[in-house]
């Protein structure tokens, strides 16, 4: 994630939701649950992806006007 990005409070929820997600891939591969583990991560991923592309307020994103 891009930290340096301003976040809206929905981008926020999303950034707090991949964190959570991260650490249940991460205590699922250690609890042996391979399979598990990966659906998590590509949900981790995704949600990652997302972030990263989210527009920046001043690139044109939605007026808070």
């Amino acid at each position: 994630m891009r930290a340096e990005l301003p976040l809206g409070t929905g981008e926020f929820i999303l950034a707090l939701l991949a964190g959570t997600m991260a650490g249940l891939r991460d205590r699922l591969i250690l609890d042996g649950f391979g399979h598990e583990a990966e659906l998590v991560a590509d949900l981790v991923d995704i949600t990652d992806d997302y972030l990263t592309r989210c527009p920046r307020d001043d690139e044109g994103g939605e007026d808070d006007e």
